[in-house]
């Protein structure tokens, strides 16, 4: 079976932990919009784990934190609840990248079993 569990359960449990505690300090909104910080993490940990990102996924994701960042300019300053859902972001973003990492090493292990 799959011998991975313990640290990605630390991590899950990590990215909500650092989300609850970020939005306790920002606004619903800065906490949302942060939040999709992960879709922008993921090919970062692609490529800075060695694996190959097309020019358009950079291009992409450079876009996408621009327009977070138009987005999240509503005439207040950032705080550290914003730094902790991006960090949080961060943290959901690693945990997919290993995901997917994990599914690769062991196809076997993420089968669906029948139950009856």
């Amino acid at each position: 079976m799959i011998n991975n569990r313990p640290p990605m359960v630390r991590l899950i449990a990590g990215g909500y932990l650092g989300q609850a505690f970020g939005l306790t300090q920002t606004t619903a909104t800065h906490g949302a919009l942060t939040g999709t910080f992960t879709v922008i993490a993921v090919p970062m940990y692609v490529g800075l784990f060695g694996g190959r990102v097309s020019p358009t996924t950079w291009i992409s994701a450079a876009m996408a934190m621009a327009g977070v960042g138009l987005l999240t300019t509503d005439g207040t300053m950032p705080n550290m609840g914003d730094a902790w859902c991006i960090v949080s972001a961060m943290v959901f973003g690693l945990h997919k990248f290993r995901s997917e990492a994990i599914t690769r090493e062991n196809p076997e292990g993420t089968k669906a079993r029948k139950l009856s």
